[in-house]
């Protein structure tokens, strides 16, 4: 606990007060709103925050916000790492805008010299783009670890390794094919190139990978983009699964579930995606809360960046998982 003029304040408080103000943007009444305390108080807190070191820019904590809930995460899952962010909306671009915050502050301060940066597609990780502050990063190379999609899409990997790279003074290395094929005789010949075998052989070899969890709904990424259509997305649905990772699908338990997709997707495989040293997760919201555990459990994500009503639910769930096997 820390004190001011007699008043005890948590350091969780602080920080989550720090980001509500300086990452969120919120208003100082905004704030006392949410938090149901006097306007006064806010302001005591916001001037603790940067006396005890907190607040620089961004906010100069090793997890940001959300301590305890990242403490339970990072010990029922097994995780590398987990930054949570709260909930201010249900509303799913507001989520993504966020957990894009959270991700630019992650990686920028993760990144060092030499490093290899693994990067897939999602919305959620181009919300991130913005909010990355340049910093030189001697020797970084991106990679893409997907096909492109439609020109000018802001979830193209093109676009999203591109422009990490240019932030950060590093290279970019993408795969000179599109994410699905017509054919699986056209995906064997792609996949069988140089350039394609160099860049999943770099990509295998990552200190840090970059993807966003899909789920099934009707309103999944993968069907709004073009990626696949409806009727695909049932039959993956029909077969057991859940959610995806580069187009790939995968069960509850985290088991993959093949589909004829497979076949046409140009990207990595979800077993080699394993062999990145820390794999990063960005996904929140109510229809992750089932694909962020089938991932979790299948190993395929190191570190989970989400927010606070998601982690939640997730604890919550894996608990009465092990209620019930006994």
């Amino acid at each position: 606990m820390l004190e001011k003029g007699g008043i005890m304040y948590s350091r969780e408080l602080l920080v989550r007060v720090a980001w509500l103000y300086y990452i969120e943007g919120l208003t100082q009444k905004e704030i006392a709103e949410i938090l149901d305390v006097p306007r006064i108080k806010v302001t005591r807190i916001l001037d603790k925050a940067k006396k005890e070191g907190l607040v620089y820019i961004d906010i100069v904590d090793p997890l940001t916000n959300c301590l305890q809930i990242e403490k339970l995460l990072k010990g029922l899952f097994k995780l590398k790492d987990a930054m949570v962010v709260p909930t201010l909306s249900d509303i799913p671009e507001k989520i993504k805008d966020s957990l894009g915050k959270a991700t630019a502050i992650y990686l920028r301060r993760n990144l060092r010299n030499n490093m290899i940066l693994a990067t897939a597609w999602g919305s959620t990780i181009s919300y991130a783009i913005p909010y990355f502050r340049p910093k030189k990063i001697s020797g970084l190379k991106v990679v893409s670890i997907m096909g492109g999609l439609a020109p000018g899409s802001r979830e193209n990997p093109f676009e999203i390794a591109s422009k990490i790279a240019n932030i950060f003074g590093g290279k970019s290395y993408y795969l000179h094919a599109p994410a699905i094929t017509d054919s699986e005789e056209s995906s064997r010949i792609l996949m069988n190139q140089e350039q394609v075998t160099f860049i999943f052989e770099m990509a295998k070899r990552a200190n840090l990978g970059l993807v966003s969890v899909g789920d099934v709904s009707p309103s999944s990424t993968l069907v709004r983009v073009g990626f696949i259509t409806y009727e695909d997305l049932e039959k993956a649905k029909e077969k057991g699964a859940i959610g995806e990772i580069l187009g790939r699908f995968y069960d509850a338990d985290g088991k993959r579930v093949y589909t004829e997709l497979d076949k046409r997707i140009i990207g990595l495989d979800l077993e080699d995606l394993k062999k990145v040293e820390n794999v990063i997760g960005v996904s929140g919201g109510k229809t992750k809360i089932e694909p962020l555990l089938g991932a979790i459990r299948g190993g395929y994500i190191d570190t989970l960046i989400t927010d606070e009503e998601t982690a939640k639910a997730l604890i919550e769930r894996h608990e009465k998982a092990d209620q019930l096997k006994f």
